[in-house]
């Protein structure tokens, strides 16, 4: 084999190792993708406890409840199923994907929600009024 052909065959070598982790099979949502939908799951289990004391998100249909937030990020129901079982055979993706989950969420956690802050302005706004009164 000739000097030319060995390192067209090494370029070609190397180019295909670095598409190798970009790879996953055709229907498999990326882990980005799988990292956003579970978060959303956790919002809307919050969500349904605080809403609904008496019904524990294990009580209710979770595809009932998972498959609008699956359907409205792009992804069918099969796909969700499929990516699903693919990252249960890779359980380290899987513990990534629960590790970025649980950042978001903590992250999410330590920002103000809407309420605070209008709370906050109402609370500014009523001061600032209180102190125009008393000039």
């Amino acid at each position: 084999m000739s000097r030319m052909a060995k390192k067209l065959l090494l370029c070609c070598a190397v180019s295909l190792l670095s598409l190798l982790p970009a790879c996953r099979p055709e229907g498999i949502i990326p882990p980005d993708g799988m990292e956003m939908l579970f978060a959303e799951f956790y919002r809307a289990d919050a969500t349904i406890e605080l809403l609904n004391e008496t019904a524990s998100p294990v009580d209710l249909d979770s595809m009932r409840v998972y498959l609008p937030i699956v359907e409205s990020n792009g992804y069918t129901k099969d796909e969700f199923r499929a990516s699903l079982e693919h990252y249960l055979h890779h359980p380290g993706r899987l513990s990534k994907i629960f590790d970025h989950v649980k950042a978001r969420l903590e992250q999410e956690a330590e920002r103000p929600s809407i309420i605070q802050e209008e709370e906050r302005d109402l609370d500014e706004m009523g001061r600032e009024e209180i102190g125009r009164a008393h000039v």
